[in-house]
């Protein structure tokens, strides 16, 4: 089995236990927001108008597969509160690597809903009168596979790029991003 290679800024998925860990739209959705700021599970539950029971199981599967750890811990009332941190702030695989076309379609699918969410939290903030940049586009590029790679790269370098500016009087922004190649349909060759 492949081990995992990781940074604080990136986690790329090779093992099979991860994908499916994270595969769970909850649980991706818990490693999103410990990639932003460690915290509880008390905490992120609060955040999001739920029972601290009803994450704290998806804090233990996404603890053990290796994609959140404890940075700290406090007594609060008799009990221990523990706050997490997730070990990188994105992830990315290569699909079929180690994990089979289930495992991989439902990981993407997790980040392109995620996407979606965002996109659709924007038109709402919008509708309510709120500014809130919203673009979404899709291209079609007819390019050789060195090409294709070569752009991946160079967005992949950009989008790190404005990630590590943080900038502390900013806005946080969703871009999701999918570089596939894709199968030409019979009125495609027409």
């Amino acid at each position: 089995m492949k081990t995992t290679k990781q940074s604080r800024d990136s986690l790329s998925l090779s093992r099979l236990d991860q994908v499916k860990v994270l595969s769970d739209s909850r649980r991706y959705k818990i490693f999103e927001a410990l990639a932003r700021t460690p915290m509880s599970a008390k905490a992120l539950a609060t955040q999001w108008g739920l029972e601290p029971a009803s994450l704290h199981y998806h804090f233990g599967v996404l603890a053990k597969a290796g994609l959140i750890r404890k940075v700290s811990e406090r007594k609060v009332r008799g009990t221990v509160e523990k706050v997490f941190e997730a070990v990188a702030k994105r992830v990315h695989f290569t699909p079929g690597a180690s994990s089979g076309k289930a495992s991989s379609a439902a990981i993407a699918s997790r980040a392109m809903e995620a996407g979606l969410d965002d996109v659709l939290s924007a038109e709402a903030r919008r509708a309510n009168g709120e500014t809130a940049l919203l673009e979404v586009r899709r291209y079609l590029l007819r390019i050789t596979e060195q090409r294709a790679e070569s752009f991946r790269i160079r967005l992949t370098a950009l989008l790190e790029e404005f990630e590590s500016a943080n900038e502390a009087a900013g806005d946080e922004y969703s871009v999701t991003l999918a570089v596939c190649q894709r199968a030409l349909t019979e009125v495609d060759k027409c």
